[in-house]
């Protein structure tokens, strides 16, 4: 009966550690603070826009969550997204048609991934490394290829992906809501998913259970290249151009950023699409709200970073009230 008091008082700092409320009630509280300052920031028009803003940073962090579960980490994305944009782009344009275009950059991203996956599952070499190479490497290519210049002239059926429709709401959303969802049901409904956990919480004990650990780490970084290919199409539909420079490399610090947020841990074995998820429409309305404070791009950056090692701080309270 002495005990029971602390592990009552206690039981609501945990659940609010691990539950996915936390995020959600920042950005309450934050909403509470800019909304007198900003009140369009909680209009209808605003807040379309930051879903459909949100869409392909969803299907990024998503496959960022993959491989954070596995113990790994890609610094890739910012690359992958431009290399698959232009070939895409390519192939919509020579051969017309915008199915042409969304298969090149999907079959892009996941090639990348395959590779990625066998670097480190097969050659044992550090994700950080793989991924800062590929990084640098398919950046370059990407810009040598096109001459920096961008590839115009997309289909109007490709460009429809941005296009608002369905309650008000571009298909492209439905795209990253659809494969959100099939992520979340791989991972928390299937023998793969659970062994994909497994390998992040401990490999050895997982190869030992029989785990096969160096396929599921190919299938995470795999099923990361391949969310970053989809992602690419959304943000080409919406700028209307392939481009090797289509976003920043800084949309890595958005990507962990809301995976952290979401409660992804950066040691592996824990995470959830819908804590993702929740992790992406924060991140995605803080840095639209402080755009709408007439703050400046490193201003918000800057904003994100604090935000993210307030996360990171965060994820270590999470593993110490696990133990």
């Amino acid at each position: 009966m002495g005990d029971a008091t602390p592990a009552t008082t206690a039981d609501p700092l945990r659940w609010l550690l691990r539950s996915d409320a936390a995020p959600l009630l920042l950005a309450v509280a934050w909403l509470a603070v800019v909304a007198p300052l900003r009140p369009e920031v909680v209009s209808a028009a605003n807040l379309g826009y930051v879903v459909a803003s949100a869409a392909p940073l969803l299907l990024l962090a998503v496959g960022q969550l993959f491989v954070l579960l596995v113990g790994g980490i890609d610094l890739s994305a910012s690359a992958v997204v431009g290399l698959a944009s232009v070939a895409g782009a390519v192939a919509m344009t020579r051969a017309e048609s915008a199915a042409a275009g969304v298969a090149a950059m999907a079959a892009v991203g996941l090639a990348v991934g395959l590779f990625h996956g066998a670097a480190v599952a097969v050659l044992r070499m550090p994700a950080f490394l793989v991924t800062l190479a590929t990084l640098i490497a398919l950046g370059g290519a990407a810009v040598w290829a096109t001459g920096a210049k961008p590839v115009t002239d997309l289909p109007d059926g490709f460009l429809a992906l941005a296009d608002g429709a369905g309650w008000g709401v571009a298909p492209g959303v439905w795209v990253a809501v659809g494969a959100a969802v099939l992520a979340h049901l791989l991972l928390a409904r299937t023998v793969v998913g659970k062994q994909l956990y497994a390998v992040g919480l401990n490999p050895a004990t997982a190869r030992v259970s029989g785990v096969p650990v160096a396929a599921r780490v190919v299938l995470a970084f795999a099923l990361s290249g391949l969310c970053a290919g989809l992602a690419a199409a959304l943000y080409t539909a919406r700028l209307e151009v392939g481009l090797a420079t289509l976003v920043p490399r800084d949309v890595l610090l958005d990507v962990l950023g809301a995976a952290v947020i979401g409660g992804a841990s950066l040691r592996g074995g824990r995470g959830t699409v819908l804590g993702v998820a929740v992790g992406v429409l924060v991140i995605t309305l803080i840095g639209n709200s402080l755009t709408l404070l007439d703050l400046d791009h490193w201003h918000v950056v800057m904003a994100k970073g604090g935000l993210i090692f307030l996360a990171a701080c965060l994820d270590v309270l999470r593993t110490r009230g696990a133990t």
